[in-house]
């Protein structure tokens, strides 16, 4: 157990057996800027269809352009619409200290798309040349220990998230990030 004590034989509010974990006070806690940070905003809708039809412009003729607008004014002002925007701003409401994105971008960026997450969702990687910093054993590929060493990595920065003993991300001038 690295920076984190864990407790067993404890139990959820319906008796199911569950882990806890406990982060020791010294270390530096994930979450702790969350609730200082500003509330991602929703959008009125109206905005959000000025900016689809904005990027859609490039991309249609004159024709499919019109009949997109139409589409979108129609959408715009519709019962569903409205209905759909009210449930964002409740959802926005009942997610006091986080993001009301949060969940839906991580089930659907990060666990639902079937895509590789690497190079389609993660900005996280930056493709150098890491065989300066990795050397490959006698007799295993180059490949592979670059694939070894980014598991590694990897899956050490996720015990750190886990555990929240990860430092908050911050922007210049020590400005906290969300995270």
């Amino acid at each position: 157990m690295s920076q984190s004590q864990k407790k067993d034989n404890t139990h959820d509010g319906q008796g199911q057996p569950c882990t806890i974990w406990y982060v020791p006070e010294s270390v530096p806690v994930t979450f702790a800027k969350q609730a200082s940070l500003p509330r991602l905003p929703i959008p009125e809708l109206s905005a959000t269809v000025v900016k689809y039809l904005k990027s859609m412009r490039p991309l249609l003729n004159d024709a499919d352009f019109a009949r997109t607008c139409a589409a979108a004014l129609e959408t715009v002002g519709s019962e569903q619409a409205q209905k759909l925007q009210a449930r964002l701003l409740d959802r926005q409401k009942q997610a006091a200290n986080s993001s009301w994105l949060v969940d839906w971008w991580n089930d659907w960026c990060y666990l639902t798309d079937r895509e590789p997450v690497v190079f389609f969702v993660s900005y996280y990687y930056s493709f150098q040349d890491f065989t300066p910093r990795f050397p490959s054993p006698p007799g295993v590929s180059r490949q592979a220990s670059v694939a070894a060493a980014l598991a590694f990595h990897a899956l050490e920065f996720r015990e750190q998230y886990l555990t929240c003993s990860l430092p908050p991300d911050a922007a210049g001038g020590g400005r906290a990030q969300c995270m």
